[in-house]
């Protein structure tokens, strides 16, 4: 198995054509045909499901090699980078829907927040409806989105991994959907963040409750020895 052979196979499922992935690997594209098959082969399963109506959707073996590539693939970048003081000129890409326009604000900040500590990575965000994007996740049009909370039972029916993320000002809020496996390392990385996130939002929330919880009793206390509220 040839490191390169592991690019081709990268750049076939982002770019989602042959055409596309050899341009970015300086390759022709018979040659990236040649390559993949010659991985295939060497591996002794299919990566790609050349009988489906999507061309480049993973076999499960395909998830599962592609994101163990996708990781490759970026520690080599990353280390040739940084050996050679240079900045990466192939920034990674990724795709997310955004379902309406509630937790518009939400998600601006977790974008600007994940840019801001990867500057190599490119975000695109798509504006459409729940059903169409969970379409789009399963055919890779797109990594993941941001949908309205009440999509988070359908999902999650549906093989998709939801997770729940509080909007301030929104009873229901969002949910993060994404697919279980053949997730690049960008989008692990995005997870990564939009989880502490979660954890973040959903302490303060508690801790909120609480504080609330308390001041009823706080004042009957108060009441009681006589302590008067002053304002």
């Amino acid at each position: 198995m040839e490191f390169m052979q592991l690019e081709m196979f990268v750049a076939v499922v982002e770019e989602r054509s042959f055409a596309r992935a050899a341009e970015r690997v300086f390759r022709t594209q018979p040659a990236v045909s040649i390559g993949l098959r010659k991985l295939e082969e060497q591996l002794g399963t299919s990566l790609l499901d050349r009988s489906s109506r999507t061309a480049h959707r993973l076999t499960p073996a395909g998830e599962f090699v592609y994101e163990s590539a996708s990781r490759m693939v970026a520690l080599k970048k990353e280390a040739l980078s940084m050996l050679r003081g240079e900045k990466d000129t192939s920034p990674a890409r990724l795709s997310l829907g955004v379902n309406g326009d509630k937790g518009t604000s939400l998600v601006t900040q977790l974008g600007t927040k994940f840019c801001a500590a990867n500057p190599d990575v490119r975000l695109a965000f798509f504006s459409g409806e729940s059903e169409s994007f969970l379409r789009d996740i399963a055919d890779r049009r797109l990594d993941a989105a941001f949908l309205p909370a009440r999509s988070q039972q359908e999902a999650t029916k549906r093989g998709f991994v939801a997770y729940p993320l509080p909007v301030s000002g929104s009873p229901d809020g969002l949910c993060f959907v994404l697919s279980k496996t053949g997730r690049s390392h960008t989008l692990r990385m995005f997870e990564e963040m939009v989880l502490s996130e979660v954890e973040l939002r959903t302490r303060s929330d508690r801790e909120t409750s609480l504080r609330n919880s308390r001041r009823p009793a706080f004042r009957q206390r108060a009441r009681k020895r006589g302590v008067q509220r002053i304002g």
